[in-house]
């Protein structure tokens, strides 16, 4: 007897039930507050292969002094912690302009994990806007 189909499980991640998942998002990040510009969420029974994640930041109204500004990408498995993937502080007191970025290719999560893309400022005056986004396919685990 021959068989003309798989003899195991689909393996190729193409071959089971992908959807295109992306986020994007914005913010302008004031004195004393944290912005969660774009996150996502693997559902129950899926799989995602992000295939980028990126994050930039730039200083809009000068820092004051010891105001610090941070960008963060953030990875949750299936236990309930954080790891940061990326942390990027831009300069204590940074001048007007002042930017930064960063770009993480590859990031593999299973059902509930997620990612966080975060813009994150010390007290103080200074504004600065963050934008980032995400990209990949979701699968059938």
């Amino acid at each position: 007897m021959r068989q003309y189909s798989p003899a195991t499980a689909r393996q190729n991640a193409l071959d089971r039930n992908p959807t295109k998942v992306s986020g994007t998002g914005s913010a302008s990040v004031t004195g004393g507050l944290t912005s969660d510009i774009a996150s996502y969420t693997v559902p129950a029974g899926r799989a995602a292969e992000l295939r980028v994640a990126t994050i930039a930041g730039v200083v809009t109204t000068a820092l004051a002094a010891g105001q610090t500004a941070d960008l963060q990408i953030l990875y949750q498995d299936n236990i309930p912690t954080s790891h940061e993937v990326v942390f990027i502080r831009l300069p204590v007191a940074a001048a007007l302009g002042t930017k930064d970025h960063a770009e993480v290719p590859g990031l593999y999560l299973r059902a509930a994990g997620a990612i966080t893309l975060r813009g994150k400022e010390s007290a103080g005056a200074g504004v600065t806007f963050v934008s980032g986004g995400f990209e990949g396919i979701e699968y059938d685990a």
